[in-house]
Parts: C-alpha cells; structure tokens; sequence
C-alpha cells in the first residue's frame, strides 16, 4: 500500500528523475533516517503535539526531497525509512520472509528502530516512575534517573542477534521485522495514544484547519486500563511468534534456529516488562 499512497515519491516525481537503480547499494541511509525519528521522539518533551508533528514533517519532506534531487527518486528505495520498513512488513502476510534476502545495513535500521523505541521507552519509566527530590530551600529537581541497565539488556538482545545471524544466516534479521513493528505497535499504544489518534483523525481530514465550532469527542482511554494492557501484551505475543515462526522456517535445524528464537525472546521479554511498568 505505502507504494501506492507513498507521498515522498508523488511530491519528487516532477522534479527529481528516477535514478539508476542499485540493489547492492543497501539501506545505510534508512538507518540514518530511522535515527532522525527516534532520536526526535526521545529529544523532545512533548513529541506527539500537533504543532511539533507538523514541524518534525515538514523538515523530513524537505531533506527527503533534497536527498532525491540529488541521488534521484530511486533513493527513496534504499534511504526512505517508511518505504523500505514497510516494504519489509508487506513480505509477512505473502510468507516472502521466509525466502527475504536482507539487504545490506538491514540490521542497522531494525536495531535502531527496536532499540531506540524501547529506549525512549525505559527513559520515560525512569524519569517519571522514581520519587523527586527537591535541594533544601530549591526548586530544581534532584533526581537522577538511572539510565544504565535497560539498555545493557537491549545491548544483550542484540548480541544475540548477531550471534543467530551467524549461525543461520538471515534468520534474525527477519524475525525481527514482524517484532519490530509489533514493538512500534504496541508503544504507540501507551496512554491509548494510537486510540485516540484514531478517533480524531476523521474530524482532522474533515476539517484540517480547525473551522467548525463543535467540539471532537474523544474517549480517552476506550479500552480501559486492563483492556489497554492485554491489547499491548497480545500485540507483542503476536510479534514474537511471528519472528520465531520466520526465525524456525529459515533456519536449516533446530539448532540453528535455537539462538534467533532465543533473540525474539528476550526482546519481547524486554517490551513486555517496559509495557507493564506503568
């Protein structure tokens, strides 16, 4: 679907050419890209406003049509992190996974969206889970958050990536592709934040500049808090089977599959307790 709605390309067609296309030129600049997101939905207090959103757009329109000014529309192919993550995603429903030669620098782009998601994650837990303390005669807050050993686990994950995708070549890559959107999924879940997302968004395409009077009902926590919970929990489950599943099927035995499930594993273990530490 995103090559059909992909509005990066539709907006460079007229003004940039398609390019030679070069398959072994891997996916390096996605990975910069992939860091540009993650590092602005972890720099900024408020991320998800509007006017921030509009602002984090608009300077990504403008360095995605520079970069294929100069390197032509069939950059978007290699260095577009939409296209290139949701392309990966498009191959689990059609089973091409299993079959999916990753390219190279794939492993960059699913480390740091998997990794920086969950590390902005376990940042927010540390940061506003721990009591503040307040210098004798002060305002200024005291805490230090403790920002050392969840990542250590996320850096545990990863060496078992690379370790799994020495034994069985590929098998972690893609069995991380269906667990990093499932990762992405249920973050974006968090305070119903993808919920209530969809229920303004009608009123939003309708109306994008805010004309009408009436005000947008919205139902802040729709599913409740347990509901939330377990949509999340099933949402990483799925996610975690589903990479196993590519993980056992591309793998040439058991054993060879054993430390690319193992990897899944331990990732999802990780989402799972950064979701229920609310």
């Amino acid at each position: 679907m995103w090559d059909w709605l992909d509005p990066y390309d539709t907006l460079a067609r007229p003004l940039a050419p398609e390019g030679p296309d070069t398959p072994d030129a891997g996916v390096r600049w996605a990975g910069v890209t992939a860091f540009a997101w993650v590092w602005y939905l972890s720099a900024f207090p408020r991320p998800l406003s509007p006017r921030a959103v509009a602002t984090a757009l608009a300077v990504y329109l403008v360095g995605v049509l520079a970069a294929t000014l100069v390197a032509g529309r069939s950059w978007l192919r290699h260095g577009e992190v939409f296209r290139v993550f949701c392309g990966w995603v498009g191959h689990l429903p059609r089973g091409r996974l299993v079959r999916w030669a990753p390219p190279r620098h794939s492993p960059l782009v699913l480390g740091v969206l998997a990794g920086g998601l969950l590390f902005r994650r376990a940042a927010h837990l540390t940061t506003v889970g721990r009591p503040q303390r307040r210098a004798p005669g002060s305002t200024a807050v005291a805490a230090r958050p403790r920002l050392v050993r969840r990542p250590r686990v996320d850096a545990a994950g990863r060496g078992r990536a690379r370790s799994a995708a020495l034994r069985a070549p590929g098998a972690a890559v893609a069995a991380a592709v269906p667990l990093t959107a499932t990762v992405a999924v249920a973050l974006a879940l968090t305070s119903s934040r993808l919920l209530t997302s969809r229920q303004l968004l009608p009123r939003l395409l309708a109306e994008p500049f805010g004309a009408g009077s009436a005000a947008v009902e919205v139902d802040p926590n729709p599913l409740g808090p347990v509901g939330l919970l377990a949509t999340q929990l099933g949402v990483l489950l799925a996610g975690g089977v589903a990479g196993s599943v590519v993980a056992a099927r591309r793998a040439p035995s058991r054993r060879a599959a054993a430390p690319a499930v193992a990897a899944v594993c331990a990732v999802v273990a990780v989402a799972v307790l950064l979701v229920a530490g609310t």
